[in-house]
């Protein structure tokens, strides 16, 4: 299903809002979401939120393109993830603090709050709220 995505990501230095098309599709009990993200000076990049069912609370975000990543949130856990550069790859560690997913008249709405870690250093803390909706027709 085609649907269109409003990101809000919130920092300490700002907020960033994009909106973006991209496909929903289930498969063995999780919810995905693939969408191309703007085009940036690190080209073309290809996201995929993976949504697991209730119960288990988590979600994926693996990104794919002029970088590569992955990064894992589940309430009230540290977990690992990585960033991949053309200059090496960076570990990091994600502590979700709140993590909220539901559905209001069609609209899914998908935020979680979490800190971000280098090794054992703090580098900032997001706030993300995605708004997931069936696309209309493009105009």
């Amino acid at each position: 299903m085609e649907v269109e995505l409003t990101i809000t990501s919130t920092s300490d230095s700002g907020t960033v809002v994009q909106q973006v098309r991209g496909k929903r599709y289930a498969r063995d009990g999780k919810l995905f979401y693939q969408y191309d993200e703007p085009e940036s000076e690190l080209g073309k990049i290809t996201a995929l939120l993976r949504i697991e069912p209730e119960g288990k609370g988590g979600i994926r975000l693996l990104r794919q393109g002029g970088i590569r990543s992955e990064q894992q949130f589940r309430p009230g856990e540290r977990l690992n993830g990585y960033y991949d550069t053309p200059h090496g790859r960076m570990e990091m560690d994600t502590f979700t603090r709140k993590l909220k997913v539901h559905v209001v008249d069609g609209l899914e709405q998908l935020q979680w709050e979490y800190e971000l870690f280098m090794g054992e250093e703090l580098v900032g803390s997001y706030l993300l709220d995605i708004g997931i909706r069936a696309a209309g027709p493009e105009a």
